[in-house]
């Protein structure tokens, strides 16, 4: 196992996580203080993601549970170019800094999405994982107050691991309510007073925790500020290459791309759509699956050192 996955799992082995973990069960790595992820992420990576990114408000949010996100006026201001009156060209919404930190004093946890393109240490993390995980990997941030929760219990549709570089979190984890979600079924109502409790942990600096897709869940902090950093999985699945396959071979297969007669069976169609299906059609709608993924990837690095 490579360093990377070996850092965010152990004591778990990769090939145990795949066998027995992933899509089934959270997994909580405690370390009990003894491992610290400060080179992935840090409070001084976090002020340098701000001034890299001023200019992409809409990255940031700012959320507290007990209410609604921020609108972006609060916590940003509009910064006039040079000479813009002889210039003509219009002020620009920048992140307010201190603004951001009076709103996260007042209780609300900022969120900074994608962070990975702010932040060198973090996109070469993310990469690793990637390549380890057979995924592309994005990073989300989370900087809460003390005793302060962000966001209301929900669930994600994509698999997440979160890092805890800083402070603590208490993580509330409910049994699912649908299995491995589309992005289409959200929990468009929260989760239910009735969700059934699958575990509780608390996370600890140096700590590691893997949510399945589906998984309900929610997080506080505790006595000090938390910091994580949370990574959302994108794999390839299974309704990836069918997607793929059904346009191979539509494209392939004249009938398939007739309209459908209102009293014509949906069977026949499936029928059809089956027979038509070769190996060779199978792989492509693969590869096409994996290359949609692979577009995703960020550039590499080290590509002007021989120029």
């Amino acid at each position: 196992m490579s360093a990377t996955a070996a850092r965010v799992l152990a004591p778990v082995t990769l090939d145990a996580f795949f066998a027995e973990i992933y899509e089934r069960e959270p997994l909580h790595a405690p370390r009990n203080g003894k491992h610290s992820f400060a080179d992935v992420f840090s409070m001084a990576e976090l002020e340098n993601a701000l001034i890299v990114g001023a200019r992409e408000p809409q990255r940031l949010a700012l959320v507290r549970a007990e209410g609604d996100e921020l609108p972006l006026e609060s916590f940003t201001r509009l910064v006039p170019p040079p000479r813009a009156r002889a210039a003509g060209r219009a002020a620009q919404r920048t992140i307010d800094t201190v603004a951001v930190a009076a709103r996260v004093k007042a209780g609300y946890t900022l969120v900074i999405k994608d962070a990975s393109s702010m932040s060198p240490s973090l996109s070469r993390f993310c990469t690793a994982l990637g390549n380890d995980l057979s995924c592309y990997v994005q990073a989300n941030i989370y900087l809460t107050p003390p005793s302060a929760q962000g966001l209301r219990a929900h669930h994600d549709t994509h698999d997440t691991v979160t890092l805890q570089i800083e402070g603590e979190k208490q993580w509330t984890i409910y049994d699912p309510l649908i299995e491995l979600p589309l992005e289409t079924q959200v929990l468009a109502g929260g989760v239910p007073a009735s969700a059934i409790m699958h575990a509780r942990v608390q996370l600890q600096a140096g700590d590691s925790l893997y949510i399945p897709r589906g998984f309900p869940h929610e997080a506080r902090g505790g006595r000090t500020r938390s910091l994580h950093v949370t990574f959302a999985l994108v794999p390839v699945r299974a309704i990836d290459v069918l997607e793929a396959l059904v346009r191979i071979v539509g494209e392939a297969d004249v009938v398939l791309r007739r309209s459908l007669q209102a009293d014509a069976p949906a069977t026949d169609v499936l029928t059809r759509f089956v027979s038509q299906c070769t190996p060779e059609q199978v792989a492509l709608a693969r590869a096409a699956a994996v290359a949609e993924i692979a577009r995703l990837q960020r550039s590499p690095e080290g590509v002007f050192k021989g120029l």
